[in-house]
């Protein structure tokens, strides 16, 4: 079936152009936001009626809750663009009280385009992969315009309504692309535009070539946790897509010409990959099935293939695979035959024939730039990188742009290793890049925010006060005396612990340090603090401010633990890819072999409470012998903490959105488990001596937005 629809729209010397979604005047384009161009459109469709705030509300914004004065605003950006500010009587949009806005002028169709569409007999016959979504009809706008066939109006005006409305769920269009000249143009991105800021924090996003569709996933307020959704930038909706039994979905790609997305998502212990395709009715196809960790995924058009980086297992090195979609075959592409590897942040060259990744050398603490050739597996060039880098973007041949850890993005040149910083407006942090076809920088960026910390009472956190400090402290923890506070903060290039008396708030110098640490504990007779920094283990004796090391400098250390006589302090390091437990006799400073196998291991009572390299929690006896398997498992990659008080321990650990707690008894053998949402209790809390009260961040819901920052190389 073919259909006539109007392609342009003549409004006195100003030209609509629906296929490229622009605005011209003499021939020159003038930007229009998404909403600001859905606007338009439907002051378009409606002439000459009026349209009030509340069925631009419905039907621009899809109900979304929006203020009044951003739509108002929304109409002043409109009319800036018309240049219809000044104008008495107005030329182009009035407004009345009480019956909204409509357009002066009528608009003239000069120019139509005909579409060829699949009826539902054929459709069946046509690969879903064949092409991308296809704009939604604007058949209803020409009829509300020339009032011709009646009938055939009202019916292409309610399925527009059904579309726009988004009946019975998102609505794909069932159309595939048969003839790429009938695709929409890109959709122009105006440098600043916020494209996403509905509250909620945010993980990945992917842009469709056309400029058009952008995924992005989130914990978005309503929707159940964590989600994949599609906003239509030309309609201004956006609508979750179907995903299976999906608890955190976290990265994502456009593939097949935009037909389809495939993306990672965390159930559990178990991490899928899945295809779905962009039609209405599709659901995911589940790909590969991890037991523990997948990571970014890319696609090669060239190939047909994927490209995602993965580990076996908790501790396991972690490598870069492809997955052949047509057959299903994996291939690893990348090696190593050291321990504590883990590849990640990768990407792909303009042509497509090259991987750049992240290697990350937890012996050595270490991130390495490498770039292999895809068709020999061939690394054809190393280097150590100056920042922690955590994702890598390759525009152009010569040019990198890099995340790292703290959330700033650097140009890399590859030919002489020079690297800048690319500076933002504000106080923000990013949390994920993507590089568009035409080397715009898309950036989900998070407001930064200063921290402040409560003290409530625990376990029914009822009671509250708030500390807040003229300079926030990086943390902030309890000492054995109730009315003191461990209090960490950066002074210029030094990293000071202080003591902090909470009555006279007056702050104790203890010891400053060049590099950043974490104060792990305080031993029972108060003599000691043992702080962890730069993969070691340090001694501070407060009597005399003595640091003493007591791993070496080639162990790469996880976490230790005073004995309750504070003789001792049991730690884990990593040897040769295994995990072994060391005891450190304080009086005499040695050192011997005391068990193995476990990453952590922590004095409770007469027994031991362990964790293996899988993070599987196992309680011991004095003989080291298993008493029973905890039915706990964590996650060491992410923020964990442990506090001990009395012959109770409590473990903290974040896992995505969440904070779970276990409490272990040293005289009971089952443990007590609580999932909390993290924007309520952060995981790493502090928790004081008699188990009354608990010191944490006051955490407020993240409201991430998703900005164009323009052309960087």
């Amino acid at each position: 079936m073919v259909t006539s629809h109007p392609a342009k729209y003549a409004l006195a010397e100003y030209t609509l152009d629906t296929g490229n979604f622009n605005l011209l005047l003499n021939g020159k384009t003038i930007p229009l936001e998404p909403k600001v161009f859905a606007v338009l459109m439907h002051l378009i469709q409606q002439y000459p009626r009026f349209v009030t705030l509340e069925q631009l509300h419905e039907q621009v914004w899809q109900g979304r809750v929006v203020s009044d004065t951003a739509v108002r605003r929304t109409i002043s950006k409109l009319r800036q663009a018309l240049n219809d500010t000044d104008s008495d009587p107005p030329r182009f949009i009035k407004s009345q009280m009480k019956r909204g806005y409509a357009l002066v002028i009528s608009p003239d169709i000069i120019e139509r385009v005909a579409e060829d569409r699949l009826i539902a007999g054929t459709a069946s016959n046509v690969s879903p992969a064949a092409g991308p979504l296809l704009s939604p009809s604007l058949a209803a706008a020409e009829q509300s315009v020339k009032r011709r066939r009646p009938a055939a109006a009202l019916i292409l005006l309610l399925v527009f309504l059904l579309i726009l409305l988004g009946v019975g769920g998102y609505q794909f269009s069932s159309r595939l692309l048969s003839n790429p000249q009938s695709a929409p143009a890109s959709l122009a991105l105006a440098v600043g535009e916020s494209l996403i800021d509905i509250p909620g924090e945010k993980v990945d996003l992917a842009l469709s070539a056309d400029g058009r569709f952008l995924a992005f996933s989130a914990s978005v307020k309503g929707h159940g946790g964590w989600q994949l959704f599609l906003h239509d930038r030309f309609s201004g909706q956006i609508k979750p897509l179907p995903t299976t039994g999906s608890h955190a979905v976290t990265t994502l790609s456009f593939i097949r010409d935009d037909s389809a997305v495939v993306y990672i998502d965390i159930a559990g212990e178990r991490c899928r990959l899945y295809l779905l395709e962009l039609k209405e009715g599709a659901q995911p196809q589940l790909l590969v099935d991890q037991q523990f960790t997948l990571g970014n995924v890319l696609y090669h058009s060239a190939l047909d293939r994927l490209i995602y980086n993965a580990t076996a297992a908790q501790g396991d090195n972690g490598y870069y695979y492809s997955y052949d979609l047509a057959s299903g075959g994996v291939q690893q592409l990348t090696f190593s035959a050291a321990s504590m590897i883990v590849d990640l942040g990768g990407s792909l060259s303009p042509d497509q024939q090259q991987l750049a990744m992240v290697r990350y050398r937890g012996q050595h603490d270490e991130f390495r730039l490498q770039i292999y050739q895809l068709a020999s597996k061939q690394l054809l060039q190393e280097t150590a990188l100056p920042v922690r880098a955590t994702q890598i973007l390759w525009p152009e041949q010569d040019q990198l742009v890099l995340l790292d850890q703290g959330g700033t993005a650097w140009r890399y040149q590859l030919s002489n290793q020079q690297l800048s910083e690319i500076t933002l407006a504000g106080n923000n942090r990013i949390r994920r890049l993507f590089i568009t076809l035409e080397q715009q920088l898309l950036a989900i960026l998070r407001p930064a925010v200063e921290r402040s910390y409560i003290e409530a009472s625990w376990p029914d956190r009822q009671t509250k006060q708030f500390y807040r400090f003229n300079k926030p402290p990086l943390a902030l923890a309890y000492s054995p005396d109730p009315q003191k506070l461990w209090l960490t903060q950066r002074h210029a290039d030094e990293y000071q612990l202080r003591l902090y008396d909470t009555n006279s708030q007056q702050q104790q110098p203890v010891i400053s340090l060049e590099n950043d640490f974490q104060l792990l504990s305080q031993s029972p007779d108060q003599q000691y603090l043992l702080l962890k920094m730069k993969k070691r283990l340090w001694l501070l004796q407060l009597s005399n401010n003595q640091l003493t090391a007591i791993s070496a400098q080639t162990q790469v250390v996880e976490s230790g633990f005073f004995s309750a006589d504070s003789q001792q302090i049991l730690f884990t390091e990593n040897e040769a890819g295994r995990w072994r437990v060391n005891r450190y006799l304080i009086s005499a400073g040695t050192t011997d072999r005391f068990s193995q196998d476990y990453r952590l291991f922590i004095p409770l009572g007469n027994e031991f409470l362990a964790v293996d390299p899988q993070g599987q929690f196992h309680r011991l006896d004095s003989t080291l012998q298993q008493v029973v398997k905890q039915d706990a498992r964590m996650m060491f990659d992410v923020p964990y903490q442990v506090n001990i008080y009395g012959d109770t321990l409590l473990f903290s650990n974040m896992q995505m959105a969440d904070t779970f707690l276990w409490q272990f008894s040293a005289q009971q053998p089952d443990i007590s488990q609580q999932v909390l949402p993290r924007n309520e209790l952060d995981p790493r809390l502090s928790i004081s001596p008699d188990g009354k009260k608990a010191l944490y961040f006051n955490i407020q819901r993240n409201s991430d937005r998703i900005v164009n920052l323009g052309k960087v190389l």
